[in-house]
């Protein structure tokens, strides 16, 4: 049994004197050689054998949350790292959530991000220092819509509104499907809102709410609806067009997507017309998907000085005023039709959704 132990650390050895009932005392520190007496035992350090020290993880700093507002689609995200018993040999960002983005230098401590839309992200940032220890720490992104200035409705009256909050709302007005079927099964902001599924892969195919009343058709006026891309189809297919009464599609402009782009085109004597072609540069812009949009026409039906303009999100994006042709219509009357209606296999993969139809009559 030890009975007292001392240890002179200002000694060179150090000096450990343990006093014992047997005389007997065994002591092995770690690095260290020891000498054992009946009553004295000496103590020394090894020489090359260092006493190993725990390792000291690193610290990390993600930076401090950032929130922008659309038009402004890229951040600087900015870590600092430290390493207080030796060095940061790595660095690694990734997405944790949000949309689609783009993290430039994903291997630096500071990166810029691209590609942001509307909504909120996570990033997480990851140090690892030189003995194989890591360490993290995120930092939230929020990304405002752009303010949406809508086209002022001064002199004109609205006449006709559907919110698509039930089944009725789809099936009145002389409403059809076609070769499809239009649900309302799946709501993306409820109630309101529809996606029509077209069911049939031939040419033609279509599922569209078609409007034929009065209240539906003014010679002059303006239709607005919200919509929403999920899933689109990349060429032939289009989800806005009017018609006209007469069959063969002879004149029906609508919107129109080419390739992943909007288009405005229309029919004319069966063949289809490009007016937002390449010499008038180009479809309008790249369709944004997972992103309500706030579409409005404003129109007049005319065999001469017809016109039509497209905004989409309060942005004039088409403006077209014929002097003659009957550019928006053949003279024998139009509807409009909200729906799909595509040329492809994949056509009922589609997906787009429906909200908020108003017309109004320009007073």
């Amino acid at each position: 049994m030890i009975k007292t132990i001392t240890i002179d650390p200002t000694s060179t050895p150090v000096v450990v004197t343990a006093e014992s009932v047997d005389g007997k005392l065994t002591l092995s520190p770690n690095g260290l050689m020891a000498t054992v007496g009946v009553s004295t035992l000496n103590i020394s350090k090894t020489e090359g054998t260092p006493i190993e020290q725990p390792n000291i993880p690193p610290t990390v700093s993600a930076g401090a949350d950032q929130a922008i507002k659309l038009p402004t689609s890229t951040v600087v995200l900015i870590g600092v790292a430290s390493d207080a018993d030796g060095t940061i040999v790595d660095y690694s960002w990734e997405k944790m959530s949000g949309g689609s983005a783009v993290i430039v230098s994903p291997r630096s401590a500071t990166t810029s991000v691209t590609n942001l839309v509307a909504g909120a992200y996570v990033f997480r940032l990851t140090v690892t220092d030189n003995k194989g220890v890591s360490k993290n720490d995120t930092v939230s992104i929020t990304v405002q819509a752009e303010d949406v200035v809508i086209p002022p409705s001064d002199g004109y009256i609205q006449t006709f509104f559907s919110g698509f909050d039930k089944r009725a709302d789809i099936t009145t007005n002389n409403g059809q499907y076609g070769r499809g079927v239009i649900s309302t099964t799946k709501f993306v902001t409820g109630p309101g809102s529809f996606y029509s599924i077209p069911a049939e892969a031939s040419n033609g195919m279509r599922s569209e709410v078609q409007y034929e009343t009065a209240a539906t058709n003014p010679i002059e006026g303006a239709m607005e609806y919200d919509v929403f891309y999920e899933v689109i189809i990349p060429s032939n297919c289009h989800s806005f067009q009017w018609h006209p009464y007469t069959s063969g599609g002879s004149a029906s402009p609508g919107l129109w997507h080419v390739g992943s782009k909007f288009a405005v085109v229309r029919w004319k004597n069966g063949g289809l017309y490009q007016q937002t072609k390449a010499a008038d540069g180009g479809p309008l812009m790249t369709i944004p998907k997972g992103k309500w949009l706030k579409m409005r026409w404003e129109f007049k039906f005319a065999n001469s000085f017809a016109y039509c303009r497209l905004y989409i999100d309060g942005v004039l994006y088409y403006d077209q005023k014929p002097a003659s042709d009957s550019w928006l219509g053949d003279g024998s009357g139009q509807y409009p039709k909200i729906g799909f209606n595509g040329f492809s296999a994949d056509s009922p993969n589609s997906r787009i959704y429906y909200d908020n139809f108003k017309v109004y009559k320009k007073a």
